[in-house]
């Protein structure tokens, strides 16, 4: 005989069990429900809404990469003219600087004249020259030798990056030491020697390679790693850098405007002052045509390019330009002590 407290614990426990398989159709049918509400929806779409988003997607890279070939196509072609007139002035150029050598030679800045003629008669013709046979070697599938002829062809591009910051940076320098100078009474004034120059020449390209080199031991690393989300940062930290040395540039064509031509003490002096004008102007120019493109978003690949790769070719062909078109050569008198006959 069952006793009543025993009948009550089967009543409870047949109505838990009752509950138990309620709750689970419950969830049953709303799972239904929402896989008929997902279905009805699906249908009620286009069949060709994802293929049509992702062939737009297709079409909006494909004209973001032409849009960036033709980009980088006009830069390169305003580069080769650049180049051919440097070639073309470049004869003219070796001419007047053997002409103003002796203007040149009483100067202390001699060293930073004398190393800029030779980079732009040996380096960049053998930078033109190896990328020719670069070019020529890769077209004709020449195993082993395009490859060196390639890395030939880096080292003195990289040899020249340098010296076009280099250069930059020391006559910006100059400038600015000319301009706290000139405003110092004369028997405060200060001059300087062909050693100050040589070391300045040695500490900025040693700063400027140290900032190469470790952008290109990042890049590496970022490409080993597979870290191309870290390639961004790295390009972000160097252009921010090639951005303040331009600002110094911009400091020491303002203090050659405010100092004047009549300023310079010799011809070698005369030479720079025209020299971080002209480069100062043009760089002044296209860096406000690439903030206004990034504002606008105009043409930004472009007036990017242009603004950090102009230097290479600008800088050469202003010096060349300058000289040649130097022709009042301010001659420096020399002082001979003699000695007094008693």
């Amino acid at each position: 005989m069952k006793t009543r407290g025993g009948e009550k614990k089967e009543c409870s426990l047949r109505t838990k069990r009752v509950y138990k398989e309620l709750r689970e159709l419950s969830t049953h049918f709303s799972e239904v429900n929402d896989f008929k509400m997902a279905k009805a929806k699906a249908t009620t779409l286009s069949p060709f809404f994802y293929q049509t988003t992702s062939q737009r997607e297709l079409e909006e890279l494909l004209n973001e990469l032409i849009i960036i070939l033709g980009s980088i196509m006009v830069a390169g072609i305003i580069l080769l003219a650049m180049a051919i007139a440097f070639l073309c002035c470049l004869p003219g150029y070796v001419r007047a600087f053997r002409k103003h050598l002796p203007a040149h030679g009483s100067s202390p800045l001699l060293p930073l004249l004398t190393h800029s003629y030779r980079t732009l008669i040996y380096n960049y013709p053998t930078l033109f020259t190896l990328s020719i046979i670069s070019g020529a070697a890769s077209t004709a599938k020449i195993i082993g030798y395009d490859r060196i002829i390639s890395y030939m062809c880096s080292v003195f591009g990289i040899a020249v990056n340098l010296y076009v910051a280099m250069y930059q940076i020391v006559i910006s320098i100059i400038s600015i030491h000319r301009f706290i100078n000139s405003r110092q009474p004369e028997a405060f004034r200060s001059t300087l020697s062909r050693k100050n120059v040589i070391v300045l020449m040695v500490l900025v390209f040693l700063v400027f390679f140290i900032r190469d080199m470790g952008m290109m031991t990042w890049l590496i690393v970022c490409f080993a790693n597979g870290q191309f989300r870290m390639l961004y940062t790295v390009l972000k930290y160097y252009l921010m850098t090639y951005v303040t040395h331009q600002v110094l540039l911009f400091i020491g064509m303002a203090f050659e405007f405010s100092l004047g031509s009549d300023m310079a003490a010799s011809h070698s002096e005369r030479v720079i002052s025209k020299q971080i004008k002209a480069i100062g102007c043009v760089k002044l120019v296209l860096f406000i045509l690439a903030g206004t493109s990034i504002i606008t978003n105009i043409h930004t690949v472009l007036a990017e390019f242009l603004f950090y790769s102009v230097d290479v070719f600008l800088v050469p062909l202003v010096i060349e330009i300058t000289e040649m078109s130097t022709t009042n050569v301010i001659k420096a008198t020399e002082f001979r002590k003699e000695h007094i006959k008693v």
